[in-house]
């Protein structure tokens, strides 16, 4: 029984390797496609220049990604066999690879999908944390991303580019949320030039080392392939500690946080299978449901203060 756990962990390789190597989340050297747009000018540079790559730390929810993709593409070719009075499917794109031209360059993409007859542009996204997204809504990279699928539809004749809408859909991996989180937008000339600027900034430069780093620590070790040479062991910027109790201290914080994260996740499932107890006695403990109404809170302006923040850094081996 020594092998037994074997053929989980070929499987796993497998998921992973096809994940960084061939999935959507894989970094073509030499590519920029409409996903780097407005997001770290340094990283798309390594990405063009074909600097050496690692292998992220994230890759699983990545894959989780991929193969919702997949699933949705499934799911919509299907249904042009359904009878709506006011869509119709078979006159939907999706998974649609297309050459995107801004300005005097031109990007390669493939959109979620396209719905024509409402010059609409849909990209699905999965996130772990759809809490973030639907506070404080979509981020930049996201607009302009989307904006890229919208012009380039509408360069190929499929969507009227003055009239189109981008929706931005984030599905929850977690399934605690169960409908789609959605942000829709119209297509500004504002968020045109932006995108055409941000392309022309990283198509006129080969040295990446000339850009800032536009990306948090928590991306860059987490999911950016390019950290090693593009942030290397932070030996610049990391003065190693010898203090026994300050690497004692440090060693507990970090357990004590994974312990508490563990404990959350726990806890929100056993939350979730209270979802339809109307309350009662169990044990010794009194179960039951409180209405908090809606308030509206007055903002208030804080203090500045020094926040505690330990980062994980990547070491070479």
């Amino acid at each position: 029984m020594d092998n037994v756990e074997l053929p989980v962990i070929r499987v796993a390789e497998v998921i992973k390797h096809r994940q960084l190597h061939e999935g959507r989340a894989a970094v073509p050297g030499g590519h920029i496609g409409p996903s780097d747009v407005g997001g770290c000018r340094k990283r798309a540079v390594y990405s063009k220049v074909g600097a050496d790559k690692v292998e992220p730390d994230y890759w699983l929810g990545a894959a989780m990604g991929t193969a919702w993709h997949a699933y949705l593409e499934e799911l919509v070719a299907s249904m042009v066999y359904n009878s709506y009075d006011d869509l119709t499917p078979s006159a939907w794109v999706t998974e649609h690879e297309m050459n995107i031209t801004l300005g005097s360059q031109t990007i390669h993409g493939t959109a979620d999908l396209i719905v024509p007859e409402l010059n609409l542009v849909i990209d699905w996204k999965t996130s772990g944390n759809v809490e973030w997204v639907k506070k404080f809504g979509i981020n930049e990279q996201q607009a302009l991303q989307g904006t890229c699928y919208a012009i380039g539809a509408a360069q190929e004749g499929l969507i009227e580019l003055d009239k189109a809408t981008v929706m931005i859909v984030h599905w929850d991996r977690s399934a605690s949320q169960q409908e789609p989180i959605i942000h829709f937008f119209p297509v500004t000339q504002e968020l045109m030039d932006d995108a055409v600027d941000w392309v022309a900034s990283v198509t006129d430069t080969s040295d990446p080392e000339s850009l800032p780093r536009e990306a948090p620590p928590s991306f860059c070790y987490n999911l950016c392939q390019f950290v090693d040479v593009c942030r290397g062991q932070h030996e610049d910027e990391i003065d190693d500690a010898q203090d026994p109790e300050i690497v004692e201290a440090v060693n507990v914080i970090q357990e004590q946080k994974a312990i508490v994260k563990e404990a959350n996740a726990v806890k929100k499932e056993a939350e979730k299978k209270l979802d339809h107890f109307h309350g009662g006695v169990v044990g010794d403990t009194k179960v039951g449901w409180v209405r908090v109404e809606a308030k509206t809170i007055q903002s208030y302006e804080r203090a500045a203060y020094s926040r505690l923040q330990l980062t994980k850094i990547r070491r070479k081996k």
